[in-house]
């Protein structure tokens, strides 16, 4: 028993030790300017978080508390959990879908990707399927989504974009359920997969995706959980089933069953079943990447120009990864990359990292850290939708790992779940940035505005404004560098000159005025204005007046 005692102090010195010395160092690295002061304060957050977790484990073992009666699978503590569950998912559905149905309704929703997603649902619930005016004709062009228009039925009750921001609440919501049912089995405790239940709620990650607008691709988070689930119950069958739907999430999900695949047949010696999913994997993300998209789109998919610095071609790219394996470590070896992996294992104590499950990350690790884009490096976008699920499962593999050989006793193991409640709860912060959804300042101007634009017209207009005019067959928005030739094909233009905000791109008040020039050559005048906000017809007669219209509320902005 000595020794025993023994080792846990000497256990509890070196890590302390190991934390105040990562946070130190952290920070006079970031003072020497050998690392930039985001990836210091990753992981300094991470080190205080492992210490507050590994001091609050100790706190707990004074604590007057029965912790083997609260954490043992009873039958009691099943149907609390259970319940606590379900008020946990409604509370999420609840909160979450006020905060993205207000992000919509205050103009902060974007065309790329709702503007995009509303019309092709709305389009295909009038009998023209996966059609859309924004950037392809044929959606499946643009991505592989194909299970995307079963959500068209909705549209017939009455059209809105609200049915696919409530839908995706609640898939992500019910994540919660399948990781409930393995951390409760894996861990022998009803408490232990509420915690977990609870942490997959406020994991980053999901949150952030789901107020991101919406992408069909949020279902493959749970998809994959569920698939993780059926394989630890030996259901290979409802194992095909989840693997299936989830590979026809987006054209590269197929990479992520593929490495499904692989990962079955290393830890359950499944061959036939690894090799199956292997080649379904690969076959269809080559073949909707490279066959059917660029068949559709009549030329490649734009998302290879994201990898363009490896090559011009597919070949290209695949020879400078082979020959050139150099190239690829230097790329991905940076401050950045530590980062994306911070905030992706951080939020979960680097648990994952205990069990072999996250290996399936890989290949969507993989691509996102090679694209030019830096919307994929980070984790607050749909592009983390494979990688999420097995960065949870693997967390309560982990999570069974050290319980079953280090963390024996009931109130070590409670100070670990409740640490990793508070660690999720605090890495949810960076949520308050994109969660804001502030009111425009003409945010009556552009109700009015919107309300006398005839629901057959074509419409120009810009990005935040999109989601609101997508419920027509042309909807245009200054998306590429030809202007003039987009302008002429709308019979309607939408403006709030007050507002330069933009996803894609900043439109200050030079580009408004731009806009504005190309407007008035050909033939367009003034039907509206109001507080900042412009509807141009070629109908109208009122001239565009760049005194009146467009340089008071330049003056007052930019100034």
């Amino acid at each position: 028993m000595k020794i025993y005692r023994l080792r846990g102090v000497l256990l509890v010195v070196i890590l302390t030790i190991l934390f105040f010395l990562v946070s130190t160092g952290a920070g006079w690295f970031s003072q020497q300017g050998m690392m930039p002061d985001h990836v210091a304060t990753r992981l300094q957050l991470t080190a205080w978080l492992g210490l507050i977790t590994l001091y609050l484990t100790l706190a707990l073992r004074w604590l007057p508390l029965n912790w083997q009666g609260l954490l043992d699978d009873t039958a009691v503590n099943q149907r609390i959990a259970q319940i606590s569950v379900g008020i946990l998912v409604l509370t999420y559905i609840l909160i979450f879908g006020f905060l993205t149905f207000r992000r919509h309704a205050t103009f902060n929703s974007a065309t790329y990707d709702l503007g995009i997603q509303d019309q092709l649902v709305w389009n295909t619930a009038h009998g023209r399927f996966y059609a859309t005016s924004l950037e392809v004709k044929n959606y499946l062009g643009d991505h592989f989504k194909p299970l995307v228009i079963l959500l068209a039925p909705l549209y017939w009750i009455t059209p809105s974009v609200y049915w696919l921001l409530a839908f995706q609440t609640i898939a992500l919501s019910l994540g919660a359920i399948p990781l409930y049912k393995l951390a409760k089995r894996r861990l022998h405790s009803p408490l232990a997969g509420l915690i977990i239940a609870f942490v997959y709620l406020l994991y980053p990650s999901v949150g952030a995706v789901n107020l991101f607008d919406f992408h069909w691709e949020a279902t493959v988070i749970p998809l994959f959980i569920a698939a993780i689930d059926a394989v630890d119950r030996g259901n290979w069958r409802e194992t095909a089933v989840w693997l299936f739907l989830a590979m026809l999430g987006k054209e590269d999900i197929g990479l992520t069953v593929a490495a499904f695949g692989i990962w079955t047949i290393w830890r359950y010696r499944r061959w036939r079943f690894g090799l199956t999913w292997l080649g379904l994997g690969i076959t269809t993300s080559l073949l909707t990447l490279f066959v059917l998209i660029p068949a559709l789109r009549q030329g490649p998919s734009d998302t290879l120009a994201r990898y363009a610095w490896l090559g011009n071609s597919p070949g290209d790219m695949i020879q400078t990864m082979l020959l050139h394996p150099s190239v690829i470590i230097f790329h991905i070896l940076d401050w950045n990359t530590l980062f994306y992996a911070l905030n992706l294992f951080a939020p979960l104590l680097l648990l994952s990292f205990w069990n072999s499950q996250w290996l399936i990350t890989l290949p969507a690790m993989g691509y996102n850290l090679l694209s030019a884009s830096p919307f994929q490096q980070s984790v607050y976008f749909q592009y983390v939708t494979p990688i999420a699920p097995f960065v949870l499962t693997s967390m309560v593999m982990g999570l069974e790992w050290i319980f079953s050989r280090w963390l024996r006793e009931s109130w070590q193991r409670a100070g670990v779940l409740i640490g990793l409640l508070l660690s999720t709860s605090l890495y949810v912060l960076p949520l308050a940035i994109p969660a804001q959804a502030p009111h425009l300042p003409n945010e009556t101007a552009v109700h009015a505005a919107l309300a006398q634009i005839p629901p057959e017209t074509a419409v120009f207009t810009t990005n935040y404004y999109g989601p609101h005019l997508s419920h027509r067959q042309q909807l245009i928005t200054p998306h590429d560098n030809d202007e003039f030739v987009r302008l002429r094909q709308a019979d309607t233009i939408l403006l709030n000159i007050r507002d330069h905000r933009s996803v894609l791109t900043i439109l200050t008040c030079t580009e408004y005025a731009e806009l504005l020039t190309l407007a008035e050559a050909d033939h367009f005048g003034v039907a509206f204005a109001q507080d900042g906000v412009l509807i141009l017809t070629r109908q109208a007669t009122s001239p565009i007046n760049f005194n009146e219209h467009l340089y008071p509320y330049c003056r007052s902005e930019q100034s």
